[in-house]
């Protein structure tokens, strides 16, 4: 019987369990995106009960960024929104790519009551984005 396979993938198995005995940790740093532009935004009057498919494009400022969490806030036909995205700390052993995709924010959006809705998509902490739909009742 020949031990030349055997232990070769003994010697193998060995290498393979111990060389990755250290784990590397990313520490990331969590920012406020703005918003890039806005997709879909009827600029004609809706009807009730319609359901519209609206995006949001943010783009980070490198290939590292990654959607975090959107926070949202409602107050009546008023809707607000800001992306967060994380980017690895400052220092860390990391190469990001120097264009970056947009991530996509999508809202379903079917409005039940008549009137007009505003979203406002987060630029800076003084300055929104802000569409306006205007919602008419179904012709009888």
């Amino acid at each position: 019987m020949n031990l030349k396979p055997v232990v070769w993938g003994a010697v193998l198995s060995l290498a393979a369990f111990t060389a990755c005995d250290k784990t590397s940790e990313l520490f990331e740093v969590e920012m406020p995106l703005a918003v890039s532009d806005t997709r879909n935004f009827p600029e004609r009057p809706v009807r009730v009960d319609t359901t519209i498919t609206l995006q949001a494009l943010f783009t980070p400022e490198n290939g590292c960024g990654r959607r975090s969490r959107i926070d949202t806030a409602t107050v009546s036909r008023v809707f607000t929104m800001k992306l967060y995205v994380k980017y690895p700390e400052e220092g860390s052993d990391v190469v990001c790519t120097d264009v970056a995709r947009p991530l996509y924010h999508t809202i379903s959006f079917r409005p039940k009551e008549t009137g007009k809705y505003e979203f406002r998509f987060w630029k800076s902490d003084t300055e929104y984005l802000t569409k306006t739909i205007e919602v008419v009742p179904i012709k009888k």
